[in-house]
């Protein structure tokens, strides 16, 4: 059985989330979603996820950097309400 809390997993989701045909507003598109190894995201402390992203207009890529939830619950980014599942934290994310 899969670890729904794996990196591979979340990023998975995330990809699916951020960079599918019509997942554009207000100029936003996705790049790609690319996963990290411990310490090498700034201010993020051990391994995690980074959204890559562009607006319109504007040839710079953005990036916005989560860390790897702790099992069992994951406590939301945004709001810090839990999370039993990946894909609720993923609707999260991307909310």
């Amino acid at each position: 059985m899969e670890n729904p809390w794996s990196l591979e997993r979340l990023q998975l989701l995330l990809r699916e989330a951020v960079l599918h045909h019509g997942a554009v507003t207000d100029g936003f598109h996705g790049v790609d979603v690319v996963s990290s190894a411990v310490g090498a995201l700034p201010g993020v402390h051990g391994p995690g996820l980074t959204v890559l992203f562009r607006w319109r207009k504007d040839p710079a890529t953005y990036a916005v950097s989560f860390p790897l939830p702790r099992p069992p619950v994951a406590e939301g980014f945004w709001s810090g309400m839990p999370f039993p599942s990946s894909e609720d934290l993923v609707l999260e994310i991307t909310g």
